[in-house]
């Protein structure tokens, strides 16, 4: 073991010490009773904060579901970036119909 992992290791031993001395002063003293405004002043923060939650993730489902529903609609039927073939024939035009061309 070199010099420095030695003092790193007696290091992590003498804080695990600390931390023992610091845990077992802790549990000895009795806890400080908390006045009722506080209490109550805790409880109304931890429902707003409860339901900021709910209201953020109802916003990502919503955001979610419209996401897909566009990414489908963009596809069209045939796939990813082809463009939608007409279904009506007329509306496809005739090559043949507009060429004049040559002819006299």
């Amino acid at each position: 073991m070199t010099g420095q992992h030695a003092d790193d290791a007696q290091e992590r031993r003498q804080d695990a010490e600390e931390q023992r001395v610091v845990a077992e002063a802790l549990a000895a003293a009795p806890p400080e009773p908390v006045p009722a405004d506080v209490l109550s002043g805790l409880l109304a923060t931890v429902r707003a904060e409860i339901e900021r939650r709910a209201e953020g993730e109802a916003t990502r489902e919503r955001a979610a579901a419209i996401s897909a529903t566009l990414q489908r609609s963009a596809r069209g039927t045939y796939g990813v970036n082809v463009p939608r073939r007409p279904t009506v024939p007329h509306a496809v035009p005739d090559v043949h119909d507009h060429d004049t061309a040559g002819t006299g």
